[in-house]
């Protein structure tokens, strides 16, 4: 037959394809190996053979303690990128013979068909890098909010120190034995007690009585030292109510648990008083008398003198007052 040069055929074009057509000319030779004709079990031992290695790795870095800062989030993006690459390189040579695979390598239309993978991981890379600056920014947020919660618990213990050091700098002196020292620090909160129930006990029947009339008696005689105090302590609970720490509560558990039980007597008092009707707002907030002594008041019933709340969970305490309410209400006509 003739050969007409005005008809093009594929065949005398050499055209070759990336996934095995021969160019022309050139036929498949059946028989070789190559990743079609490859079992199945081969690429699972394989995969199997790559899992067990990156294992090793692992298990080397923790034996000589490398340091490696988020070690698994590395390792598998590691292994996705692998796998991806590597499926994608079988897939080009998938009917290639293994003998013909060096040359087809050196072949400038193999490299170019990573074109494609490559603008795809670059991009990914670039979104990475994006999604890294909006995590550091969150980082840097949350290192900020961090800080700022450990500066307000030490401003806290630094103003706890302070308020612990004006009660042990109080000192209870005779007036009837030329100035002797009767108490000092902590130990004055019980002699004011005593005194406070002294004054209690001697006006108790008379035309002016009650809790209030006797504590502001002995707020009179000792006012310097309760009324540093109170303010204080006031400051102290203030603070941690205002902060805006997330754990201000423990705060306030911290301050209530250096409270003598006679300087809870006095606390519960005071609240109870015109200098007090601030303090009386945060007894119930941080339930100041959760660890009161009824037994050590005046009068039983001045329990209903304050709120529920600011018992906490002194249980004796709130027995009393539902016993006392529902007393009350049971006399109601």
């Amino acid at each position: 037959m003739e050969k007409n040069w005005f008809l093009l055929r594929v065949e005398d074009l050499g055209y070759l394809n990336l996934m095995g057509i021969s160019r022309s000319g050139e036929q498949m030779r059946d028989g070789l190996a190559t990743f079609a004709t490859t079992p199945l079990s081969c690429y699972m031992v394989s995969i199997a053979v790559f899992v067990l290695l990156s294992g090793i790795l692992f298990y080397i870095t923790r034996l000589y303690e490398f340091r490696l800062a988020n070690f698994w989030k590395v390792a598998i993006v590691l292994f996705v990128v692998t796998c991806v690459y590597g499926s994608f390189f079988v897939m080009l040579l998938w009917q290639v013979p293994f003998g013909e695979i060096p040359s087809k390598l050196r072949e400038g239309t193999f490299g170019d068909s990573f074109g494609t993978l490559n603008t795809l991981f670059s991009g990914l890379a670039f979104s990475g890098v994006i999604i890294s600056l909006f995590l550091q920014r969150k980082d840097l947020s949350a290192a900020r909010e961090q800080e700022r919660q450990q500066q307000i618990e030490s401003q806290f213990y630094n103003m706890l120190t302070l308020q612990q050091a004006v009660v042990s700098g109080f000192d209870l002196q005779s007036r009837l034995k030329d100035g002797e020292v009767i108490a000092k620090g902590r130990d004055c909160f019980r002699e004011w007690y005593g005194s406070l129930r002294e004054i209690y006990s001697h006006t108790k029947d008379s035309a002016v009585s009650g809790y209030g009339f006797a504590y502001y008696q002995l707020r009179q005689v000792h006012a310097g030292d309760l009324g540093l105090y109170f303010r204080s302590l006031y400051a102290v609970f203030r603070y941690a109510s205002e902060c805006g720490h997330e754990k201000k509560e423990a705060f306030g558990r911290v301050a209530r648990s250096l409270l003598s039980d006679y300087e809870l007597v006095l606390l519960f008092y005071n609240c109870l008083g015109e200098h007090g009707v601030n303090f009386k707002v945060l007894s119930s907030e941080f339930f100041l008398f959760d660890n009161l002594e009824v037994d050590h008041l005046l009068d039983i019933e001045d329990v209903l003198q304050i709120e529920r709340r600011a018992f906490g969970r002194n249980a004796k305490a709130l027995k009393i007052f539902d016993e006392l309410i529902e007393n009350r209400q049971s006399h109601l006509p």
